[in-house]
Parts: C-alpha cells; structure tokens; sequence
C-alpha cells in the first residue's frame, strides 16, 4: 500500500492519494531478490535509464551475501510505485550481484 491509498486525511491533514503505478521518489522498499557477496556498507545505485538515479546502503546480510536489510539514502525521482528495480554496485566491494528491490511508497 501507498503511504496513503486508503486513508485521504491523515492527522487532520489532506493529503494525495498515492495509488500503484505512479511516480515519484523512492519513500521505502523491500527486497525482492536478495542476491549474492553483498556486504554491510556497499552502496548501490537504483533504477533505469526511465529513473533520475537512486542510491541505497547495504545494512544487514546473510551468511553468503545476501542482502537482509536495507536503507533509502536518496530517493530519486521517476520511479513507480510497486515496481521492481535492479541494482548495480557504486562503491564497496564490488562482489555483490543480483539484488532487487520493489517500491512500495513514493513522495
């Protein structure tokens, strides 16, 4: 869900409806594939040539590299709610393949 698909007043407040399929800056996202020789620290660059680029950190991995957890570090722009993006290596280790995520709220 949107950060407010069903609820247009949040806090006394109006706010926009976010729906699935429109575009934005990255707000959060899970992961929905994992991959492989991640490690804690390793920057990653998000999107397409559709996006304005996305950067996200590394937070927790598995025992072969595959990512646990991450966090939002700059959100871009242009890119769409509940798709899914790959992700290449900015700085790290460089070992780190295969990982994706999919927006699940913009702003």
């Amino acid at each position: 869900m949107g950060l407010s698909d069903n609820h247009p007043h949040i806090g006394g407040r109006k706010t926009a409806q976010i729906r699935k399929g429109q575009l934005g800056a990255i707000a959060s996202a899970v992961i929905a594939e994992a991959g492989t020789g991640y490690t804690v620290g390793d920057l990653e660059y998000v999107g397409d040539s559709s996006t304005q680029l996305s950067f996200l950190g590394i937070d927790s991995v598995g025992g072969s590299g595959e990512v646990t957890e991450v966090n939002i570090i700059i959100g871009g722009n242009n890119y769409r709610l509940g798709a899914t993006y790959s992700t290449s290596t900015h700085s790290g280790t460089g070992a780190g393949t295969g990982l994706t995520i999919r927006i699940t709220a913009i702003m």
